[in-house]
């Protein structure tokens, strides 16, 4: 084949029809530089293309193989040229779909195998059980909780010296306390001497920076503690103590978040954290000493007495 003629030819038959250089290889799905190749001698159209391009040109395939324009005779001499490079560009085109299927299937395959490791390894590690160091045994029924139910129905049924807008205030207070201590999940926590990664995953699906600060978000404590340094100042010790411990809590929870977030994403081994279970106990118990602290202060300066 000479490239030069097949170049010529094809310029000659774009400016008949009166396209440019772009608009030739737009309709091809190609580049304008592809299409200055072919014009300049430099490169042949693709076998791919030969047929779309023929008809774009309106001329025949061996038309442009021949780089001129032939008679019904001399196209039909060369029919069977024709034919075959047809047949052998559809059996390219197949052999590179069947190729491509190949290829795609073996990716989806081999995703979906990493994806079933990844998912295996995921639970492995869940479910393995690591040995703390922490033997320490609480209830926070008889330590914390019943002492705080307790000041609560004292405080809920007894106004005390506090006027209409401060017992509401305590009383929204309280209905907080109520809805952060309902989590049976932190009974369980404390007394574990063996802990898996689904132990961290129900602390940080139950338990927030908020258990501290106030159901609500907004440290609604700051507001129940001005109530109560205006009957008794000698309290305002007990309030730079829950302002602590808040701060404490917040911080400990965030660093934790920090380090269970990476190994739950990642499923990485969790032996080398262990010890950080004993962080969790302690928050959860500076959690309801907390509580137990501020609902003392409010029934004590409050004078509410059974």
């Amino acid at each position: 084949m000479d490239n030069q003629k097949i170049g010529t030819f094809i310029k000659e038959l774009r400016k008949e029809k009166n396209l440019t250089q772009k608009d030739l290889a737009g309709k091809l799905n190609i580049t304008d530089r592809a299409i200055s190749k072919w014009e300049r001698g430099i490169n042949c159209p693709d076998i791919f293309l030969l047929d779309d391009l023929s008809q774009i040109l309106d001329v025949s395939v061996i038309e442009i193989l021949k780089g001129r324009r032939l008679s019904k005779e001399e196209i039909i001499n060369n029919k069977e040229l024709v034919e075959t490079m047809s047949f052998a560009n559809k059996t390219l085109k197949e052999k590179l779909k069947k190729v491509i299927d190949t290829v795609t299937i073996s990716i989806v395959v081999f995703i979906s195998l990493l994806l079933l490791l990844y998912n295996i390894r995921g639970i492995y590690y869940s479910n393995k059980v690591y040995n703390t160091d922490s033997n320490q045994e609480i209830s926070l029924q008889d330590k914390y909780i019943n002492k705080i139910n307790n000041n609560i129905n004292l405080i809920e049924n007894n106004q005390g010296k506090y006027n209409y807008e401060e017992y509401q205030l305590i009383l929204n207070f309280i209905n907080d306390i109520k809805y952060l201590t309902n989590k049976n999940i932190e009974q369980e926590l404390i007394n574990k001497t063996q802990f898996t990664i689904k132990d961290f995953n129900n602390f940080f699906d139950n338990m927030s920076i908020y258990d501290i600060y106030g159901y609500d978000g907004s440290n609604s404590y700051k507001q129940i503690y001005k109530i109560i340094l205006k009957y008794d100042i000698n309290k305002y010790d007990n309030m730079l103590n829950y302002n602590l411990a808040q701060r404490y809590y917040a911080n400990s929870y965030q660093e934790l978040s920090e380090i269970y977030y990476p190994i739950y994403l990642y499923n990485y081994n969790f032996k080398e954290h262990i010890g950080y279970e004993i962080y969790i106990k302690n928050l959860i118990q500076i959690k309801y000493s907390s509580y137990l602290l501020i609902l003392n202060d409010i029934v004590e300066v409050g004078g509410i007495y059974e």
